[in-house]
This record gives C-alpha cells, structure tokens and sequence, in this order.
C-alpha cells in the first residue's frame, strides 16, 4: 500500500534528484506523497513515501530534508508545526502554482515556523472560499533567524470576502530573513513585518518576488514596528507590484498614489523604526501616473533610499510581469503601449503603413532598434532630407521626453543639426528635459534667483527669503554667489543664508553663509560669499530649502540681489527648485 510503480520511479527521478541535490541535505532524506503515500511508512525512499508533511515533520530530525511530490496536496485543520533547526522542506517544481499545495480556512495559520535556518521552497499556500482573518501562509516566532523561502506561491484569491490574510509574517526580532521568487496574490500583506515595541529586528532582503494588490486597505510589503520596535536592514530588490487582484482583474480598491504615511493601499508601507531600508530596480504596475517614490507610504523618520524604481501606467495589468526585461527602461508608460508591447514587438517591421498604436511603440526603440526604422518608412521623404517638419514628426518628438535614445531619431527631424543651430526650437527643450530622466548621480546641477531687497525677511525662513529646494533628492551644494544690482542694500548688518535641513547647520541661528552688506561695497556687484563665515560644501536635504533673511532687520532698498546656487545631484534625477 502507497507504493509507486516502477514507472512513476522512472518518470520522476531526475526532478526528484534535483530537489534533494539543490537542498545539500546533510541528514535524512523523507518523502511525502499525498496520493500514493501512508504515513505508517518510513518516508526514507520513494518507494515508502509519507502521505503527509505533518507525518514526515514528526520522524525527522535536525537538518534533514523532507521533498514532497509536485501535484500534491493536503486540507490543513491544524497548523504545520517546523521546529527542527536546518529543516529543508523542498517541491522539485519550477512553477509554484503546480508546487504542493497547503490549503487551509482563512481563519489558520498553515505553517508556523520556530527554529533557525529553516528553508521552504516550491509550496503553494491556499485558501478555501469563505472569509479571512489576519492569518498567515507562513507564521515565524523571532526564533526562525534563517529563515529562506524560495519559489512559493500565497494564492488567497479564494477568499469571497475579509481579505485580510497575510503571505508571510515575520515577528519580532527575527534576523537575516530571505523571501525570493515568490507570488502573493490578494493577500492583505504579502510580507508583513509584525515587531512589537522593544524588539529589533535585522537584514531582511526581499527579492524577485511579485505582489498582486488589489484589495481595500492592502500592502505588498508592510512593516510598521510597534513602539520602539525597529528593523534594521531591509532591501527590497528587483519587485513588482500590481495593482489588480489576484485573478488579474481591475483592482477594487485602487492605490492612493501619494507619498508618504497618508497612502492607505499601494506597493509598500514602513513605519518610523525601519532603517537602512533600500528598494532596487523595483516596479509599480499602477492606473496612476505616479513616480516609483511617490506610490509608496513610507514614514519621513524611516531612513533609505529608492535605487532606479520605475512606473508602469496603463490597464493590462494582468500581462505585464511577463515583459518585464522588455519594458524597464521606461519611467511611465501609457496605456497602449502595455496592451502591445507583447504581440507586436516582432511583426513590426512587416507594417507598410503606420497605425497610431506604433506610434506610441517609439518608446520601445530603446531595446528595439528596428521599431525606429518603420516610422522612417511612414514618410514619403526621409525625415533627415525634409525641409519642413511633418505632423508625424512632432509625434516622434513627444516619444523622447522619457527615453534619452530615442534623441538620436529626433534629431534627424531638425533641419538644422542642434550643434549648429543659432536658436532654440520647440522639439530641441523636450530632447533636453529627456536627459534628466536618464542622468546619474553626480551631474551638475544649479539654481539663479533675483530677490527684491525688500523682500528679504529679517531673521525668519520665510516664502519672500526662499532661494531653492532640492527636489526628488538630496544635492551637494559647492557655491553660493551674492550679486548685487546697481542700488546699495540697506536694513540688515549681514546677509544670512540658512537651510532647513535635519542634519548639520540649520535654522536662523546656525547660517552655513554669511555675507556682511559692507563687503557688497555700496553699490558693489558682485561679492562672493565671507570665507571667516561660509559653512561649504554642504548637504541640501531632499525636501529641504535654502533661505536668505537680515541678521537683525528687513531689507529696506528698492534693489535686487541676485543669488546663485552651484551643486551636484546625489541622488538620479535630483536638482534645484
């Protein structure tokens, strides 16, 4: 009873090696077969195997390895109890969703997880229809440091209502957690970080995984430490989020699409306590037209950076995590490009004619040199030999605004080349703003102002005294220049140039400059910045503002002072505002 034949042996043997040889099993190994399986057998050989993974739990020991059969499953009533350090539990499946399968109500936590350096790979953890409650797929005590799932699947879109279980759930000062090359689907946290008051937590790394969000109140990831609690050391690397529900219909409750705490629904939520926090090449699939930065709620006192996230705008959302390598280039997308860009990448060139939808395509030339060579066909004259500009040029002008490559068509749309030309046209501001999209950290950037003098407030950061704001980032200011016009400035003594920064110099009572309105000489023109007082370089703060104000009065002349500002952008796309 609950052998397999030699043909079923025959049949999945090399699968069967390969988990047990990826598992590097340094103890026993168990099987588990939920249709050919008993649990009065051994489990030791795949003739004998177990019939279920609770039963296979139990014979085991420290650091043995239990390999259970792909298309299996098991209707859970009790939760499966892992409290063997090392433990491997391992489906041999590329495809989670064809991995074995824990079901279970929405009311139970299918595994719970309390040793150390546990690994799990190639389950699927499911529902059955009904209601949910704040149960989780995965459970861990702060005793599962370790822990490393690989390749699972948290399907719960089973669920008909109270969609308010989570994929995994980390607990408390758990350290060194891995999640990699899982799905979660209409789950309410995929990964949710639940760290009481006092615990810290640490070096977390979330990686390749994909998050469908599409339910009230729901999150990707979601960690907001209770009291003092804390995570230190959570990167989030190479993710994408949907907005839609599990089934890959139009979500139910769309994300906020605004920074910060206020956001109630979106890709990922971390409170005050996580530090150290880094997303990396992480992508929105969203209906909003909203930078990567700005879909998420992440608190002003969580300390991280965002590395080359990017959005994707449109309504087929449902196809896109398939094309991610084809499409990552782009900041926004719009909604025709995510319906074509599986189906017509490769039949594009047999087009005669152009239709409106490969006109959008010119985005895609940035991986697809061969889509810029058909819009040169629409035109009965090429568009470097043309004398005036056609409609459908202007139309490949408006596609470079998000993609710096697609210049190098634009430009043979000028009938001058743009190094040449003595004046700016229209085409060659958009071609410039496309750069800015493209840039690294480290490019110059600068801001001029002219201020009236009696504007100037008297010792207040006030909106009249605001020379500047870093904007989507931090920049690295290097000089700060005071030009005068022809009028003697008079109220104030001195000349303060103060930030509202949270690190170093700031407020009215700290200027990092100075500038002494004698040494502006009357109806001096230009003065540089007093070296006895300057405070350069220094850190503009993302946010952050630079003001000019009187040490001790207003400024009373009815001149102007010009002010320069000269740095450089520590983070893409940053510059001065």
């Amino acid at each position: 009873m609950g052998q397999l034949s030699q043909g079923q042996m025959r049949e999945q043997a090399p699968a069967f090696a390969g988990a047990v040889a990826e598992a590097s099993p340094l103890g026993d190994v168990y099987y588990v077969d939920s249709v050919n399986g008993a649990d009065g057998n051994d489990g030791l050989s795949r003739r004998h195997p177990k019939a279920t993974l609770a039963n296979a739990l139990a014979a085991a020991s420290v650091g043995d390895t239990i390999v259970c059969q792909p298309g299996g499953s098991e209707t859970l009533t009790a939760t499966i109890a892992v409290s063997l350090a090392g433990v491997k539990i391992v489906c041999p499946t590329r495809n989670p969703q064809s991995g074995y399968v824990l079901t279970g109500a929405g009311t139970l936590d299918l595994m719970t997880i309390s040793a150390a350096n546990v690994f799990v790979r190639g389950l699927k953890f499911t529902r059955t229809a009904g209601a949910g409650s704040t149960a989780a797929g995965i459970l861990t005590t702060a005793a599962a440091d370790g822990l490393h799932v690989v390749g699972c699947a948290f399907d719960y879109s089973a669920l008909t209502s109270a969609w308010t279980n989570y994929g995994i759930e980390l607990v408390d000062d758990i350290l060194n957690v891995r999640v990699e090359g899982c799905k979660f689907k209409d789950c309410h946290r995929g990964v949710f970080g639940n760290i009481a008051t006092a615990k810290d937590a640490k070096d977390w790394t979330l990686k390749d995984c994909v998050f469908w969000v599409g339910r009230a109140t729901a999150f990707g990831i979601h960690v907001l430490p209770a009291g003092t609690g804390t995570l230190q050391g959570l990167e989030i690397d190479e993710c994408n989020f949907v907005e839609a529900n599990g089934d890959g219909s139009a979500a139910t409750d769309v994300w906020d699409g605004t920074d910060g705490t206020n956001a109630g629904s979106g890709p990922i939520a971390l409170g005050a306590g996580v530090d150290r926090w880094l997303t990396v090449r992480c992508a929105a699939y969203t209906v909003a037209a909203t930078l990567w930065e700005n879909q998420q709620a992440i608190n002003a006192g969580a300390l991280g950076h965002h590395v080359e996230g990017f959005t994707h705008q449109g309504a087929a959302l449902a196809d896109v995590s398939s094309d991610t390598a084809h499409i990552e280039s782009d900041s926004v997308l719009a909604e025709s490009r995510l319906l074509r860009v599986l189906s017509d990448v490769s039949d594009i060139l047999s087009d005669t004619t152009i239709a409106t939808s490969d006109l959008v395509l010119v985005d895609s030339g940035v991986n697809v040199c061969q889509a810029d060579l058909v819009i040169v066909k629409s035109d009965t004259t090429a568009i470097h030999l043309q004398t005036t500009t056609a409609t459908s040029d202007l139309v490949i002008v408006d596609s470079g605004v998000n993609v710096c490559q697609a210049d190098l068509v634009i430009v043979k749309s000028d009938t001058t080349a743009m190094h040449l030309q003595t004046t700016t046209i229209a085409s060659d501001l958009v071609i410039v703003g496309s750069d800015l999209v493209l840039m690294r950290v480290g490019y110059p950037v600068a801001k001029n102002i002219v201020i009236a003098d009696n504007a100037i407030p008297n010792n207040s950061q006030a909106a009249g005294g605001l020379i500047c704001t870093a904007t989507g980032g931090a920049v690295f200011i290097e000089e700060i220049h005071v030009a005068k016009d022809g009028t003697s400035l008079t109220g104030p003594t001195n000349l303060e140039i103060t930030t509202d920064n949270a690190y170093g110099p700031t407020g009215t009572a700290d200027p990092v400059s100075l500038e002494p309105i004698a040494s502006l000489g009357g109806q001096g023109r230009y003065s540089a910045i007093a070296d006895s007082t300057e405070k350069l370089p220094f850190v503009l703060e993302s946010g952050k503002k630079l003001y000019v104000h009187g040490d001790n009065a207003a400024g009373t002349s009815l001149g102007n002072t010009q002010f320069s500002v000269i740095g450089r952008a520590l983070v893409d796309g940053a510059t001065l505002t």
